[in-house]
Formats: C-alpha cells, structure tokens, sequence
C-alpha cells in the first residue's frame, strides 16, 4: 500500500456516512472476535486511524481500505455499500508518491457560490489572511469545534478551492487552528473585499448583499464561528454575535433587518432575544454541531444547554465505543 511521507495512504477517498461505516466496523470486530489492534493490523493501518479517525469522527477512507474493510464480511454487500458513497480524488499532497513537486491545481469559485459566501461569513467570524500573503487561518475551540473543522469546514474548503487544509491542536490551550496554505486564494479573498492581515474595517461585500440565499449563509458561517446561543431569564433563548467592529456590525444589523429580523445593538455585539433568536435558528440556521445540538435542546426541553452540557455531551459521544 503506497504512501506519503507523512503516512497518509495514496488513494482515492471515500465519503460513507458515519452512521453505516460506524455499524459494519462494529458488525465485523464482534463476528471476528478480534481487537481493535488486530483489526486494524488486518488493514495495514495504525489502530488510532481505525478508532479515532473512521470510527468516532466523520474522516474520508481510502478506497481500498473499504473494499478489504467489506472483505472481511461475507454478508454485507459490495454493491449496496458503493452506491450509497461518494469517491473523491486523493488530497493534492498524495498524488505525488515519488515526492516531486508539483503546483497546486487551485479552484477559484463563483462569487455568486452561496459556498463561498458561508465561507466569507466564517472569515468575518474567526479567519484571517496572513500578512506575508501564504495563507490564512481560522480558529476555533477543539473540544466544541472539533466535528465542524472535520467534517464540516474541512470539505467546505475543499469544494471551494479544490484544496484540503491542515488542522492544528495546540499544546497550551483548547484551541485549534485550520490552515490553508495558498497565495491565491489569499489574492481572490482579498479582491473579494477580505483584509490582509489585521482584521479592520470589515464589511459584508455587495455582491453578498445582493443574494438574499448568500447574506443567509454569509449570516450562518458568522455565527458558527462568533455567535453563541444560549439561555436568558426572560426570553428563554438569546443569541449573542461577538461583533465590536463598528462597520461590520452595522452591515450585519442591516442584514438581519433585510431578514425581517431585529436586532439590538449594543457595544459588544447584537443580541437577539425571543421570537427574533428563534427566526434567526429557523431562517438562517447552523452548520456548527453545537449550536445545532443548542436548538434541538431547545425544542425539545424549553430551554437552551449550556456550553459545557453540551460539551460534556460531545465527550461521552467520542469515548463512546459500543
């Protein structure tokens, strides 16, 4: 099995739900009798890729992996289980076994891409571009944020430049990083309006005004990076966007009102309470599984979870091990 420097094996990917890729790597361990070691001894991969990786988070699988994956099953049917996949190309990086180099083949979407406008909103929220033009950066909290940098943004990115990013965990905090190392892309966001280095006089562009389906989704990436949803005494849900950019700020007062949404404005942010946070969750919703975990809550129980229920909840999920 061919790989990278870095470990990562050559060859082309595999998007299977997590749900069905969770079940059969269950289904087999228990038929087999065997360890999560010799399992993935049985695949040739580390047994942290097999358990971290395909079974707890929502990562792409090499095809071939798959097919011996479904090798070691005799019910289970090849047929049924690829029609219900999606293959992709291997990450640019895995292309080359020989170690040449050779240039990154860079996708730069439509401006008119609701994709890219989700993204820009996320940028407003937590992104920056690198002053020395390599690249840009988004951050976020590890333990809150880690399925919606792996599953989520990480695809995001790829649909849009054609580019998979790099995730890094720091060692002195929660936080982590997601990487996209490319001068062109830094080049057309900052043609698109995008501040190079530090973050001043944001705006949401026009060409995002003007699409009343990119401003919802420009409003989505903005709040899943710097918004919260939380609790309040009175009106029982409230959503807070950390804003304190007085430009961005106003854009996004003006866009919320586009919306038929009220917002209130005050020094540290907008916040929305009541009927306007519940249109809010309805009309422009989340990509962010916490916030999506906070709503759900609340429909359910009348009441939102706090952050740390909710990552308590996120904990037991990935040591989770049936």
């Amino acid at each position: 099995m061919k790989k990278t420097v870095d470990g990562r094996i050559i060859d082309k990917r595999v998007i299977i739900d997590k749900k069905l890729l969770k079940s059969i790597l269950l289904d087999i361990k228990i038929k087999n009798k065997i360890s999560w070691k010799e399992f993935a001894k049985k695949l040739s991969v580390s047994e942290h890729t097999l358990m971290h990786d395909w079974l707890q988070k929502d990562n792409t699988i090499p095809l071939n992996v798959l097919y011996s994956i479904i090798s070691l099953d005799k019910s289970l049917s090849k047929e049924k289980i690829m029609n219900n996949v999606k293959i992709i190309e291997p990450f640019w990086g895995q292309k080359f076994a020989n170690g040449k180099s050779k240039a990154k083949e860079i996708n730069l979407p439509d401006k008119n891409s609701e994709y890219l406008a989700e993204f820009y909103g996320i940028m407003l929220g937590d992104g920056c571009l690198f002053s020395d033009l390599k690249g840009l950066s988004i951050t976020a909290d590890r333990i809150l944020e880690d399925d919606y940098f792996h599953r989520y943004l990480f695809q995001l990115i790829y649909k849009l430049f054609n580019i998979y990013p790099k995730i890094y965990l720091s060692k002195d905090s929660r936080a982590m990083r997601c990487v996209l190392y490319s001068k062109n892309v830094i080049k057309y966001m900052s043609e698109l309006g995008f501040p190079i280095g530090f973050k001043k006089d944001l705006h949401i562009p026009d060409f995002i005004f003007q699409n009343k389906a990119s401003l919802i989704k420009c409003l989505r990436g903005l709040m899943d990076t710097d918004g919260s949803l939380s609790s309040h005494p009175h009106s029982k849900i409230m959503i807070h966007l950390s804003i304190t950019q007085k430009t961005l700020k106003e854009d996004v007062a003006i866009a919320l009102t586009t919306l038929q949404i009220k917002p209130g404005v005050f020094n540290k942010g907008i916040m929305l309470y009541s009927k306007n946070a519940i249109k809010f969750c309805d009309t422009i919703g989340f990509s962010n599984k916490k916030n999506i975990l906070k709503y759900k809550f609340f429909l359910k129980e009348g009441k939102v979870p706090k952050s740390k229920q909710v990552e308590s909840f996120i904990r037991e999920k990935n040591k989770e091990i049936l």
